[in-house]
């Protein structure tokens, strides 16, 4: 009898631990098939993180790129602002048009001044035809450069001087006595010559 009830609990404990060996498969089945999910997943984040980080890389990149462009654009305009044009080998001639706020009067006295010594100019026209309106701040700042110009042994002469252009000046009370002035540019680079044998 004891070795029936004691076979008997000895099958009782197989089963139960068969069954609980069936459940801890099951578990560390699906525990694998989550740890695979999981790797999956991972790998997948991974690569959209891997595929964004190269898009950021490419955008910067374009971005750099454009950044460079603009500056580069940003310095034609200035240059283009402030045009110097060697028309002789002793004579600049510097067409302005629009207005001349202070920025600018900068730039172009910067500019001449470096043109002057660059290509050791003698004679600089500055033609104002394009400059809608002279008044005393765009005249001061003509006869600032042509003073600038004049102590880098430079003769300046002002062309383009329209009628009412010169009413304005002669209202304002500006002294263009100091330097040359012309009606037109043709008329300032004809002057040129005799301001050469003269100097």
């Amino acid at each position: 009898m004891i070795t029936f009830i004691g076979a008997r609990s000895l099958a009782a404990a197989l089963s139960e631990a068969r069954e609980l060996r069936r459940q801890a498969e099951e578990a560390n089945q699906r525990l694998v098939q989550a740890n695979t999910g999981l790797e999956a997943r991972i790998a997948e984040r991974t690569e959209a993180l891997q595929r964004l980080a190269d898009e950021q890389r490419a955008t910067m990149a374009q971005l750099e790129e454009s950044l460079r462009s603009q500056q580069e654009l940003n310095r034609l305009i200035l240059e283009l602002d402030v045009p110097i044009i060697p028309v002789r080998d002793d004579t600049l001639v510097v067409p302005l048009v629009g207005g001349l706020e202070s920025n600018r009067v900068q730039r172009l006295l910067e500019h001449v001044l470096q043109a002057i010594d660059q290509t050791g100019a003698r004679m600089l026209v500055l033609d104002v035809t394009g400059v809608a309106v002279i008044d005393t701040y765009a005249a001061t700042a003509l006869l600032q450069v042509a003073q600038a110009a004049r102590l880098m042994g430079v003769t300046t002469t002002l062309a383009g001087i329209r009628p009412e252009v010169a009413q304005t000046l002669v209202s304002l009370g500006i002294d263009l006595s100091s330097i040359h002035t012309a009606s037109t540019l043709q008329a300032a680079l004809a002057l040129q010559p005799r301001m050469r044998a003269s100097a």
